[in-house]
């Protein structure tokens, strides 16, 4: 993962002031890839890794008593809400659209922005206001499903949620009493006191629920509990892995023409997975594939690719990437 820039530490300098107020810690840059606060966004990623599933999706529908948490808790009903009055998105807070200042040469990674609009293809604020970034505009579900936090935690990288699965989602540890990664390690959210617990496990029962949206959109858990990267275990013994080789994370690419989708699988008891053990899906639009290689087109929008790998056991694993398709 590229430093960030000189021209990308000064225009995150125009939000200095309101991170700082929100309990941020600011340092020099660190080792894994240049990060300039302590707190507002989490690891810088260079992949989704493979991350174990942190437990069953069944905790999702067993929320029950918990103090008037929705069964399946929705991104725009129940999530929103929360982000918005915990954590700050307006424009005197810390994660504003003025703090996120996402730009091409830093794979569109911005400082995480809570703000409920699709934001990316500008910078706001100062000087810099109405400059493009040459990155999309995304919404604030396609933002936290698809982006990677700036801090690392050893080396690995997190993004902000990964439906199905809370141990890969670096929003919830920030919630959840850590792990806080960085150098100096990031701080709790929100900054200086607890969560309320029902709002916690509202955010926790959505993840495990796939992260639907009020559409009905969500990622299928499958009775698992693990979620865009990592494996789990279905029946007796280890997981495969998923490797999705092309195309690459957070490409352009034109609606409506052929992609060729490159992957692999392996498992430790059964070998190379193909075929039907390989299956590809699009949270757009569903399944577009199985095996090792195929082509397939796309519809305009931000998608979440999924390889998912399932052993003779039942077993799976699986990789996530983000395509931004757009007008030909």
């Amino acid at each position: 993962m590229a430093r960030l820039s000189w021209k990308r530490v000064l225009l995150l300098t125009l939000s200095t002031s309101v991170v700082a107020s929100c309990g941020e810690s600011f340092g020099e840059s660190d080792s894994t890839g240049g990060n300039t606060t302590g707190t507002s966004n989490g690891g810088n990623g260079t992949g989704a890794g493979n991350v174990t599933s942190a437990g069953g999706n069944g905790g999702a529908g067993a929320q029950g008593g918990g103090g008037g948490v929705p069964a399946i808790p929705l991104f725009e009903d129940d999530i929103v809400p929360i982000l918005n009055t915990t954590c700050g998105a307006k424009d005197n807070s810390c994660h504003s659209r003025v703090a996120y200042a996402a730009t091409k040469d830093q794979d569109c990674r911005g400082w995480l922005s809570l703000e409920n609009a699709a934001i990316g293809s500008q910078l706001y604020g100062g000087d810099v206001d109405g400059q493009p970034t040459g990155c999309p505009d995304m919404p604030l579900h396609d933002r936290l499903v698809s982006l990677y936090a700036w801090e690392e935690c050893s080396g690995v990288a997190k993004k902000y949620v990964v439906p199905c699965d809370l141990e890969a989602s670096y929003l919830f540890d920030k919630i959840d009493d850590g792990p806080y990664c960085g150098g100096p390690p990031s701080e709790q959210m929100p900054p200086g006191k607890v969560m309320d617990p029902k709002e916690k496990e509202t955010i926790r029962a959505w993840i495990l629920a796939g992260a639907p949206r009020a559409d009905g959109t969500k990622l299928d858990c499958g009775g698992s509990g693990s979620g865009g990267s990592g494996g789990t275990g279905g029946g007796t013994g280890q997981p495969p892995m998923a490797d999705l080789w092309h195309p690459g994370d957070m490409e352009t690419r034109p609606a409506d023409k052929p992609i060729p989708f490159i992957g692999k699988g392996n498992d430790p008891e059964d070998g190379a997975l193909t075929s039907a053990s390989l299956v590809w899906t699009s949270d757009l639009t569903g399944q577009i594939g199985t095996g090792e290689q195929f082509d397939a087109p796309l519809s305009i929008g931000t998608h979440v690719i999924t390889l998912t790998a399932t052993d003779s056991n039942g077993n799976t694993g699986s990789e996530s990437i983000t395509l931004f398709i757009v007008a030909p």
